[in-house]
């Protein structure tokens, strides 16, 4: 299979509040050397700047980046933010050029990552279309072709002849998607615009971008929807602090996507900063355990787990009539379910010093995936109150099992234990 994209020991960097890498000359000496000598660029003072380092007023967003993108491939470019996604994009889009290294692009690339970019608000919806095809590289015998296509796509028939100016964000983005969607390139680069459509509009993009690649073409896809990853993507990097730290198959590039975060939550919920309540007690640590009580991170559907949370009471003095609990979320933004003592059914609890809260979850329903724990203790004093909660307290990771005993693993994101009867009638 032919090559898309060739990245060959690509680096970016920037010098903190200025524009280009020095003077004019330099950076025309620059551009000489690399574009038209072929000759590596000299950069002595920021080879010596590691990322983050803000000596000599340098900084690297991209160190020493190499991957080969193959005809027709869907990728996923994910990773934290200020990880180097981004920079990344606007290299491959020659918006910017690499400090050193090289791309190769087989074809033209067309790329959407700031939405609206080359419109302009005084021209109606019509005029940006052609505006904006031709700023990305559409012949105006293809945007003739492509006009109604890309109109309904955008659902915009009603206002194609109003200024842009005029529109809601919602209909600005259909627009500036829709242009971008239809030119007819060998690559599409994407990056994070389906953030701000509405779920149909989401879906309408997931889908376009699932059917360019059944045409053949490639896609590059920056997003933190790991479901939106998941459900486009056969590959996925993994970017940190501009380096890749993965290149493989999506299960696996989400699951390094996650375990960055988890890197940074090594530090004890006790000395968390990014939570609320009252604090006069604190959650100081979440887990979970397999049925041996052995601390785990990954599990498996149908397994028997056990949720801790660690309590103490910082007051002083005891604190009464507690309720604790978490809230169980998916892919870092769907609300799954409540559990812990939040129930009628449970009495409230005390704490002289510390609690151990337990919730025990047999026989775990949820399927393969990534999965986060908001854990949250209250008080009650005529109304309920926030004592301490911590948003993604911890996080795990379950792997496919064969939740119903039928030798196979099941489709969705949970497991639901049921029984199915058929009744047939046959005709006179």
């Amino acid at each position: 299979m032919a090559k898309a994209l060739s990245i060959e020991n690509v680096s970016k960097c920037y010098r903190l509040g200025s524009i280009g890498s020095g003077s004019a000359s330099e950076d025309l000496r620059n551009w000489w050397n690399q574009k038209v000598m072929r000759r590596p660029v000299a950069t002595p003072a920021v080879d010596a700047v590691e990322y983050g380092n803000r000596e000599g007023e340098m900084i690297w967003a991209l160190r020493d980046v190499s991957a080969n993108v193959e005809e027709g491939e869907v990728i996923g470019v994910i990773g934290k933010n200020g990880a180097g996604k981004s920079t990344l994009l606007k290299i491959l889009s020659r918006i910017t050029v690499p400090t050193r290294g090289e791309v190769r692009i087989n074809g033209r690339l067309a790329s959407l990552l700031e939405v609206g970019t080359g419109f302009n608000g005084e021209l109606t919806g019509r005029e940006n279309i052609f505006l904006n095809g031709s700023i990305l590289g559409m012949a105006p015998h293809e945007i003739r072709r492509r006009f109604d296509e890309i109109v309904a796509f955008a659902e915009l028939e009603k206002f194609i002849e109003t200024p842009v100016k005029r529109y809601s964000s919602g209909m600005f983005v259909r627009l500036a998607f829709a242009v971008a969607a239809h030119l007819e390139t060998e690559t599409l680069v994407v990056d994070e615009v389906l953030a701000v459509g509405d779920l149909g509009f989401q879906r309408k993009c997931l889908g376009k971008m699932g059917d360019a690649s059944s045409a053949g073409r490639t896609v590059l896809f920056v997003s933190h929807r790991m479901d939106h990853i998941s459900n486009l993507c056969s590959r996925v990097i993994v970017l940190d602090r501009g380096r890749i730290t993965y290149d493989g198959d999506t299960e696996g590039g989400i699951r390094r996507y996650y375990a960055a975060f988890e890197d940074d939550l090594q530090l004890t919920l006790e000395h968390r900063r990014d939570r609320e309540g009252l604090g006069r007690v604190r959650l100081t640590g979440a887990w979970l355990e397999n049925k041996v009580g052995e601390r785990v991170q990954t599990v498996n559907t149908g397994q028997d787990i056990t949720i801790v949370m660690i309590v103490k009471n910082t007051s002083g003095q005891p604190r009464r009539n507690l309720k604790a609990g978490i809230f169980l979320y998916a892919r870092g933004e769907i609300h799954l379910a409540d559990l812990g003592t939040w129930e009628s059914g449970h009495a409230p609890f005390d704490v002289h010093d510390e609690a151990r809260i337990e919730i025990h979850i047999p026989r775990l329903p949820l399927n393969a995936g990534q999965y986060q724990l908001t854990c949250c203790v209250r008080s009650w004093g005529g109304a309920y109150e926030i004592e301490d909660m911590i948003g993604h307290a911890s996080s795990f990771m379950v792997d496919h099992g064969d939740f119903h005993g039928i030798g196979q693993m099941t489709g969705g994101m949970i497991s639901i234990a049921h029984s199915t009867t058929v009744r047939t009638t046959a005709t006179a």
